[in-house]
């Protein structure tokens, strides 16, 4: 996967987006992780959306979701000063039949204490609702010891915007990266009143992992199929390189000049 090219469409994607609004644009940004760019040399998050966010303010505002305690803590720290457009909230994002208290896995704060060398990723990223504490150590390699597994606070997207002072009709841009939850969230926003965003992006790498343990978290039986129709019949382009994590919808006629990009 070419990650800078693809980092550089979703930013210009996002950019169009922006110029095609009235008003503030409003960013809404599901599984936020802590939202660190890449400043001095410093470690940086491989989530295409954090440059996205820090390039467009201070024209937009955004709403960042992060159920992971300590790592919604080093979200708050890195955004305080772009109070109060952009606002982060401690929850997770789910259906309305599972709102409230739900399990969620996650490494643990101290895996990256006693191993500071490991990847961005590994350290602060792995996080699910959909994912069992045997993926993280068989599939990535994270000794049991360091995976917790817990209830965290869950909210429909209607709560979340209501929470955060927004409408369904302020998003501008949504984009998710829940590690396997992504078409479940994405299809649920879609399912609100009046919401009709310019753009969606979405992590499609794991996208249907929450179909596999007998539809756990996926209770409406969405599939990526039903959601890519759906976007199509909303009037959106779809973008999908080849070998890219990302999926990108856009209103028609926004991302036409990158149809086609090999990313």
């Amino acid at each position: 996967m070419n990650t800078e090219l693809e980092h550089k469409l979703i930013t210009e994607a996002a950019n169009l987006a922006a110029n095609r609004c009235s008003g503030s644009p409003t960013i809404v940004m599901v599984g936020a992780n802590d939202l660190e760019v890449e400043q001095g040399g410093e470690e940086a998050s491989n989530d295409p959306f954090n440059n996205v966010i820090m390039n467009l303010y201070p024209k937009s505002r955004a709403v960042l979701v992060e159920p992971v305690p300590h790592v919604f803590k080093m979200l708050s720290k890195h955004v305080s000063s772009l109070a109060p457009r952009v606002k982060p909230i401690n929850s997770a994002i789910c259906d309305a039949t599972s709102s409230g208290m739900i399990d969620f896995t996650w490494v643990s704060e101290q895996f990256g204490i006693d191993n500071p060398g490991e990847a961005h990723w590994k350290k602060f990223q792995l996080a699910s609702m959909a994912y069992s504490k045997n993926l993280y150590v068989e599939g990535y390699g994270i000794p049991e010891k360091y995976v917790i597994s817990q209830k965290v606070k869950c909210d429909p997207p209607d709560v979340l915007l209501s929470t955060a002072g927004a409408r369904p009709e302020d998003v501008t841009l949504l984009g998710v990266d829940t590690e396997g939850m992504d078409i479940v969230i994405v299809s649920e926003f879609f399912n609100l009143p009046n919401f009709h965003p310019i753009g969606v992006v979405w992590e499609r790498k794991n996208e249907n992992w929450a179909g596999k343990e007998s539809h756990k978290g996926n209770p409406q039986g969405y599939t990526g199929l039903s959601l890519r129709e759906m976007l199509l019949n909303k009037g959106y382009d779809i973008i999908e390189g080849k070998g890219s994590a990302n999926t990108i919808a856009m209103k028609k006629g926004i991302i036409q000049p990158f149809v086609g990009t090999a990313f």
